[in-house]
């Protein structure tokens, strides 16, 4: 089984994919950027098989949500949510 690759924010920052955490979570709750994957009680980073797909959807011009990136991001909402 191989094993999952990650990315993290300053990564992501550097790769051009946004300027800023802001811009970052509008595009999570917009359903154009994939949500993080939490790692641990204060790390998140992203999934690189994630940010390729938003790398072909870039490439293809599509600018629509991805409804499986707002899918997830509403279970994750849920799930913090379930733990408040």
């Amino acid at each position: 089984m191989t094993r999952p690759k990650y990315t993290y924010y300053p990564l992501i920052e550097a790769a051009g994919y946004v300027r800023n955490r802001m811009t970052l979570k509008r595009r999570i709750d917009a359903g154009t950027f994939p949500p993080p994957v939490d790692l641990g009680p204060n790390t998140r980073a992203w999934l690189d098989e994630d940010l390729d797909e938003v790398d072909r959807r870039i490439r293809k011009g599509i600018t629509t949500p991805n409804p499986e990136l707002l899918r997830r991001h509403g279970e994750r909402k849920a799930r913090a949510a379930e733990h408040d």
